[in-house]
């Protein structure tokens, strides 16, 4: 019974440690958007991604024709990428689900995206 207690406590440590340095993407650790549901004008965005320190430039971007790709900034006091828009009031956001994306760039150029959906419901 010992055993089995020591033995579970173990693996439940192990878990718990690579769940902590578990990566998306690559480079890219964790990539949050905020909201992810109910978007419409006037809606505040916030894209936030946690990168390791090999990352020289992220972009975020909207897997629709026509969509830019948008530099985030690095914020140093949070260690974080980000960006943040407000959906223009008068703009016309059509009802659905969307692929929102962002790539990571290192410093020797190699490229890492991770996706998450996004939708106006």
């Amino acid at each position: 019974m010992k055993y089995k207690l020591l033995a579970a406590m173990a693996v439940a440590a192990l878990l718990f440690q690579s769940c902590a340095t578990a990566r998306i993407a690559g480079e890219i650790i964790d990539f949050k958007i905020t909201p992810e549901k109910g978007i419409r004008p006037g809606t505040i965005v916030s894209v936030e991604v946690l990168t390791t320190a090999a990352v020289e430039k992220v972009y975020g971007y909207l897997d629709v024709m026509g969509s830019p790709k948008i530099p985030l900034k690095y914020d140093s006091s949070r260690g974080v990428w980000a960006f943040k828009y407000m959906i223009p009031v008068t703009f016309a956001v059509p009802k659905g689900e969307f692929t929102a994306s962002v790539e990571a760039v290192t410093k020797s150029g190699e490229k890492y995206t991770a996706s998450k959906k996004v939708s106006t419901h």
